[in-house]
């Protein structure tokens, strides 16, 4: 019988966000990889999703939902480091206040912006744990660059914490 094309398949759930428009935008996510480590570098397939939780921007009223996926692969720089690029978008729907200055008899509006995608490109390093009885942790080190409609949004740097399970068991 032919060997499998890939030996380990991991599951993780992550925690982690990024500085954007000076804060940290931040949420729960899962993540799926593929990786061969009897191969050279142990190259790694992943694709993950992360719900940044609704952030509130510019005055109290203004609301932001974010729906981020991304895909890419990574190699085994050393038994505890990998490094990656991945692409992916990010889907941002919004809601914005007006609160009328001037006539207070004037109702406050709010104003819904339909959702959009937006695409993505990540660079990043993990840092993974010695896995037990197939059970890891890692953090990621992450840049981004996000077609955003703000300039100032454009680079994000971010942070995530990872726990996996890995049916290889190693």
């Amino acid at each position: 019988p032919a060997a499998p094309l890939w030996s380990s398949l991991s599951f993780g759930a992550t925690y982690g966000g990024a500085i954007r428009s000076g804060a940290l935008w931040h949420g729960p996510g899962v993540i799926v990889a593929l990786d061969e480590p009897r191969w050279l570098a142990d190259p790694e397939l992943w694709v993950e999703g992360r719900w940044v939780l609704p952030q509130t921007w510019n005055q109290p009223g203004d609301v932001v939902q974010t729906i981020s996926m991304r895909a890419g692969v990574s190699a085994r720089l050393s038994t505890y480091l990998r490094l990656g690029v991945g692409g992916g978008a990010d889907r941002e729907a919004e809601e914005i206040t007006t609160v009328p200055m001037v006539d207070p008899r004037v109702p406050t509006m709010t104003t819904r912006i339909p959702a959009n995608w937006r695409p993505a490109g990540r660079l990043f390093g993990r840092v993974v744990s010695r896995s037990w009885r197939g059970f890891a942790a890692s953090a990621t080190l992450y840049a981004e660059a996000v077609h955003a409609a703000d300039p100032q949004n454009t680079f994000r740097a971010g942070i995530t914490v990872e726990g996996w399970w890995r049916s290889s068991g190693d």
